[in-house]
């Protein structure tokens, strides 16, 4: 088979012409820099040059207007499109410019010159929701209703005074539970600082917020809010504001007398708003998370909406449809968050080595990066680098 023999008929987005010759130029990129008192310069390599392509062509025939104008109207054309090379094939090009010239001595034929760049579709950010975004929305409605909702649900106008102190040793008691879990989060000191004297004017004024909803839900919210602000780590906020979802303040007081029933609608609109409160800045931690792992993703959010379900339950149980959708609204929140975030991370699988042998030696036959040596200590929490133990069963990530 001769060369001919593998010419293909030119044209450019479908329309046909005729080729007389083909020139084409490439080459690299090239940033020449000059510096002062220096006989030599240093050239910095930015990669491949497009391809440009010239072709002289024609168009010829009694009709050969039509073609040409056809020919001139592709050329126009905004935007890449295919280039069949009478000796390169099919490509992907831009039309940079176009000549062509005509005349009465040449009747019946138009010349054309064109010069093309080869060209790609240029690639478009691919579209995704903003997780995060959804999580802050959902924690906003929570807490905005955990504080708006408290006024119906906690009251003690007009009542004994009993069932004032009943209520402010609830929100004592609530006081207390928080310091708890201040005392774990060991954020920083001035953080702690701020949080214990947020605590102090609570416990100071638990009178005056138990005659006043609006101040009591303000106060409350910014402690457990304070929660979240003040661990050290997003996991450790984490585990803290769980363990407020669906916090119980006490025994109710036995009885069904107005005063009795009021103490026990105040006790569970106190633990309404708390649990609300927590699992909206619960929500925002988990947002704060970063995963390591695909298994460590889900099993966090296995965790929490587990949590938030049995919560969203119980007050749909108890009548409040408007807790219930603040906290599954939450729930739905924080799966799609975890879900597009964990879903492309590395799997944990177990691997055993046969026999013992450095934690080197393992990461450059798994991942052919003993630098990664210490990811699998780590994880493993192994007591010697030097020691893998050989036969027992190591967690490891996938190359991922």
């Amino acid at each position: 088979m001769s060369w001919r023999d593998n010419l293909r008929p030119a044209s450019f987005r479908g329309v046909p012409f005729f080729v007389e010759g083909a020139d084409q130029q490439g080459g690299r990129r090239q940033a020449v820099h000059e510096f002062p008192q220096r006989d030599d310069v240093f050239v910095e390599d930015l990669g491949l040059r497009p391809h440009e392509f010239r072709i002289d062509g024609y168009v010829l025939g009694a009709d050969y207007m039509a073609a040409r104008d056809a020919l001139i109207q592709a050329a126009n054309e905004a935007g890449p499109g295919t280039l069949v090379h009478p000796y390169r094939g099919s490509l992907t090009v831009s039309c940079l410019d176009w000549t062509m010239r005509e005349s009465d001595r040449e009747g019946g034929i138009a010349w054309v010159t064109l010069t093309f760049i080869a060209s790609a579709t240029p690639e478009q950010p691919a579209a995704a929701p903003d997780t995060g975004a959804g999580i802050e929305a959902a924690a906003a409605a929570a807490g905005t209703e955990a504080v708006a909702g408290l006024p119906s649900r906690f009251s003690t106008a007009g009542l004994q005074g009993f069932v004032t102190t009943a209520a402010a040793a609830r929100i004592t008691g609530t006081a207390d539970a928080l310091e708890r879990s201040f005392s774990r989060l060991r954020g920083a000191r001035d953080a702690l600082s701020t949080a214990t004297r947020q605590l102090q004017t609570v416990r100071a004024g638990a009178l005056d917020l138990a005659r006043s909803a609006p101040d009591l839900g303000g106060a409350v919210a910014g402690l457990i809010a304070s929660a979240r602000l003040l661990a050290a780590t997003p996991r450790t906020a984490l585990t803290e504001l769980l363990a407020l979802v669906g916090y119980h303040s006490g025994d109710r007081a036995p009885g069904a007398t107005p005063a009795r029933l009021a103490e026990a609608r105040n006790a569970a609109g106190l633990e309404r708003l708390v649990t609300l409160v927590a699992a909206a800045e619960a929500a925002r931690a988990v947002r704060d998370l970063s995963f390591e792992s695909y298994d460590e993703a889900v099993a966090t959010r296995d965790l929490i909406a587990e949590r938030l379900d049995e919560a969203a339950t119980v007050l749909a149980d108890a009548g409040d449809d408007a807790g219930f959708n603040a906290l599954n609204a939450l729930r739905l929140a924080v799966v799609r968050d975890v879900t597009a975030r964990g879903g492309s991370l590395a799997r944990v699988y177990r691997y055993v080595p046969p026999s013992t042998e450095p934690a080197l030696v393992t990461a450059h036959r798994l991942y052919g990066d003993a630098g990664r040596a210490a990811e699998i200590v780590e994880r493993n929490a192994v007591r010697h680098a030097g020691f893998l133990p050989g036969g027992e069963a190591l967690e490891v990530l996938t190359d991922g």
